[in-house]
């Protein structure tokens, strides 16, 4: 019953927000074709940072950012996180220092204003049942982060079930080696407990962590090969070090 009144209250507040945003979209749609695409870009950027913070707000989610310092101000950048919620996505966009496209499941795109801000973030939709869309997904992050665009993959294939970290698939990594971007890895911890399993509307912390970066620009061939090992683990590392988030049913 309370895991319906969240999700009831969160849907009363949050959908119209997600429809009157159509409005900025449209603002930063007319902006780029007009040839002003750095104004059309800042206009998304802060849109999207205020439906983030209100979404987590609405949830009950009380957000501790840790490593702010690790994000690097400019370059070739991929994000790469642990993934056990759908709020996932969002939760590494929530410090307005970053600002992301996504590797995301083909389904979004029948999720209506979901949909559009995907594609305004310059993301990708990747179908992991065809390995020839699965590298065309790959190969098009790539080219988004070679033309400056941030971009966030979570290579666990999937969400975690049991919340622990699972494997992380080498593939993944293929859209920031080969074009020697800096992975900024990223642990998160406490996101399903305010969406797939919110037993209360008392407020739950979410921890967002991000680990050092690596650049790599500087690793050899063998290095690259091995990235996915040296990433899985830290991030395991950070999340299993992160304060447990219990449910309070």
């Amino acid at each position: 019953m309370i895991k319906f009144i969240k999700i009831l209250i969160a849907a009363i507040i949050v959908v119209p927000f997600f429809i009157l945003s159509y409005i900025p979209l449209f603002i930063a749609f007319c902006l780029k074709k007009a040839g002003n695409k750095n104004a059309s870009e800042l206009v998304i950027n802060k849109t999207a940072h205020f439906l983030i913070r209100s979404i987590f707000f609405v949830l009950g989610g009380k957000v501790i950012v840790e490593g702010l310092d690790n994000i690097p101000d400019s370059g070739k950048l991929c994000f790469i996180g642990n993934h056990t919620s759908l709020l996932d996505c969002i939760a590494v966009m929530y410090p307005k220092k970053v600002f992301t496209g996504f590797i995301g499941k083909v389904e979004i795109k029948k999720i209506p204003i979901v949909n559009s801000w995907f594609n305004a973030l310059n993301s990708v939709y990747i179908d992991r049942k065809s390995p020839r869309d699965s590298i065309k997904a790959i190969l098009q992050g790539s080219d988004n982060i070679k033309n400056g665009k941030a971009m966030t993959i979570f290579p666990e294939g999937t969400r975690s079930k049991d919340g622990s970290v699972h494997e992380f698939k080498a593939g993944s990594f293929k859209m920031a080696s080969r074009v020697d971007a800096i992975i900024c890895p990223c642990a998160i911890r406490g996101t399903r407990y305010l969406f797939e399993n919110p037993f209360t509307l008392l407020r739950k912390k979410v921890y967002i962590s991000f680990l050092p970066p690596i650049d790599t620009s500087l690793m050899d061939e063998e290095e690259k090969k091995n990235i996915h090992i040296i990433v899985e683990e830290s991030i395991r590392k950070c999340y299993e070090s992160l304060p447990e988030v219990k449910k309070i049913k």
